[in-house]
């Protein structure tokens, strides 16, 4: 009996010693072959077979971690998967082949804005100063949706003195333009980087897509107070209607509610708190 114990624990030593080294070799093996290859790469690929012509969809595309050696020149990072949407392709694409910035159809931006507007939907174009902090430091392109927030000073009832308030204004509003046009260059990139950032010039302006009762309060806070623009994930459209406005009477009130939403959120992402 005791000499079959001895053998179990010898066996089972065996397979665990076994595992050990097999996790070792394997690790081995990774670190030799990025060694080789580099570093993997998020970069976007053919989800399925794209033909010729057929627009760029969530559905066609999917990002895939690719060894550095192996990414091609000009590649689209995942990052920019938004600024290719409904572009067709210029060449066929198969399944698993990465996307180029030369495939996708880029259309100019049009001489005449108004094209963009919808005679439907009663749009507006209207165009807002920034600098490096309210424009988000030149991370801002077309297409994507932003925030407005407006800090102005209120006079106090009696009217002796001011009160500065800060107040979410509008809501996921579309970024029509920014500045001076910009150009998608056929300079080779690494890591799935948008060739597009090496020729990225500082601007100062933002023109939004809007009503005109938001083009309205975008002219009269630019006027009366400072605006912050305030970018959203694309995917992003919700509207909080519960956004307090911010003041000194009730900072730290709002500063007391956001941190403990903070912990719930860090608790449940699985972090932990102090």
């Amino acid at each position: 009996m005791v000499t079959k114990i001895r053998q179990d624990r010898t066996i089972l030593f065996i397979a665990v010693l076994s595992g050990v080294v097999a996790v070792i070799l394997l690790m081995w093996y990774m670190n030799k072959k990025e060694r080789m290859y580099g570093t993997k790469v998020p970069v976007l690929v053919a989800a399925v077979d794209i033909r010729k012509g057929e627009p760029f969809t969530q559905a066609n595309l999917e990002v895939a971690e690719i060894p550095q050696k192996f990414v091609i020149p000009n590649v689209i990072g995942p990052a920019y998967l938004t600024s290719i949407l409904d572009s067709k392709s210029l060449v066929a694409i198969s399944k698993g082949q990465q996307i180029s910035w030369n495939y996708p159809e880029v259309a100019e931006v049009s001489e005449r804005l108004s094209n963009s507007l919808l005679k439907e939907g009663n749009e507006r174009a209207v165009t807002i100063s920034v600098d490096e902090i309210s424009g988000i430091a030149g991370h801002i392109t077309e297409n994507d949706r932003v925030d407005v927030v407006v800090t102005f000073q209120v006079p106090t009832q009696d009217g002796k003195s001011v009160q500065t308030r800060t107040k979410t204004l509008l809501q996921c509003i579309t970024v029509l333009a920014v500045g001076m046009k910009k150009s998608v260059a056929a300079t080779p990139a690494i890591g799935g980087q948008n060739p597009a950032q090496f020729m990225l010039e500082a601007y100062n302006s933002v023109t939004l897509k809007v009503t005109p009762e938001e083009a309205e309060l975008l002219s009269f806070a630019s006027t009366a107070g400072t605006l912050r623009l305030l970018l959203r994930n694309p995917d992003d459209l919700e509207i909080n209607e519960n956004i307090p406005e911010v003041g000194f009477e009730n900072l730290y009130d709002i500063e007391k509610k956001t941190t403990q939403n903070r912990r719930r959120i860090v608790v449940h992402q699985g972090g932990t708190t102090q």
